[in-house]
């Protein structure tokens, strides 16, 4: 099996990536790195530190600029990093004969209330969801072979990592009053069922676009009290929930209420089964992960 390129393993994604694909990955940083290689895409060229591209099959491309508060502070930046950049990448990847994986998001839907298949308009009234759009529109133009992932939100079972349930388990574990969003639904998804689902898009040489959300939409405030709920089988605590809305923690850009994704196109092309909620809050709860390195 030839290797999978990496653009962006130092992020927390690329991160838990590399661990799944181990041997099989080859990962691209930004700065400075003991392993794999160095690549800025604003700088660089993917022809400069790829030696020997005929061993990559697919490049998977996590590189830009994710937060939202930081793309609105310097649009201009954002769009060279996340488009001009970005695009360049892919172009090369394609004349190297790589086929790039380019992961979009579910902030390119609007207000139509979901869940949102592929097949469905999209209108992202948000910043970030406009530039991963401007990718996508790019792409569909070219008949050579790339696949859109669209992802929600990305959590992992690792305490400590600063991830979706991690964060909400800290914080109850914390006791006191939180405030939590309550009208905002979403489809998240464990990071183990986004590298499985590479992998086999990989070994089935997957092409188009498709989106990749968890089984269940939800809302900050359901996962919280799932947490709640089970952490309190196992000891005293002594928590208030305080229902917000999401707009309440994220002054700089009006949210959409509604982003959850139907999946289905994707789970039946490569018979994906998928890590639930209440499962992955009880492995946060006793302390289990089970993301494992895959020896493809």
């Amino acid at each position: 099996m030839k290797k999978l390129l990496i653009i962006g393993a130092g992020g927390n994604i690329g991160r838990h990536l590399m661990q799944y694909f181990g041997k099989h990955a080859i990962g691209c940083y930004r700065t400075g790195t003991r392993c794999g290689i160095q690549l800025d895409i604003q700088k660089n060229r993917i022809f400069e530190p790829l030696s020997n591209p005929k061993i990559v099959s697919h490049a998977i491309i996590l590189a830009g600029i994710v937060d939202p508060s930081v793309i609105v502070s310097n649009p201009t930046k954002a769009k060279e990093i996340n488009v001009d950049a970005t695009w360049q990448l892919i172009k090369d990847l394609i004349e190297l004969n790589i086929t790039p994986i380019f992961t979009s998001s579910d902030a390119l839907f609007g207000p139509n209330p979901g869940p949102h298949s592929e097949e469905d308009p999209v209108d992202p009234g948000v910043l970030y969801g406009k530039l991963k759009l401007e990718i996508e529109h790019r792409l569909s133009k070219l008949s050579d072979r790339w696949l859109i992932l669209r992802i929600p939100r990305i959590y992992g079972l690792n305490r400590g990592d600063g991830t979706l349930i991690t964060n909400l388990y800290e914080k109850i574990l914390a006791g006191g009053k939180i405030p939590v969003a309550s009208d905002q639904r979403f489809s998240p998804l464990y990071v183990y069922d986004l590298a499985q689902t590479i992998e086999k898009a990989i070994k089935s040489n997957l092409t188009g676009l498709f989106h990749l959300g968890g089984d269940q939409n939800v809302t900050h405030i359901d996962i919280a009290n799932t947490i709640v709920k089970t952490l309190s089988k196992y000891q005293p605590i002594n928590v208030k929930l305080i229902h917000k809305s999401i707009n309440y923690f994220v002054k700089y850009e009006i949210r959409p209420l509604d982003i959850t994704m139907n999946s289905e196109k994707i789970k039946e092309a490569l018979d994906l089964t998928f890590l639930n909620i209440t499962d992955a809050v009880q492995k946060v709860v006793l302390n289990k992960n089970n993301l494992i390195n895959r020896n493809l």
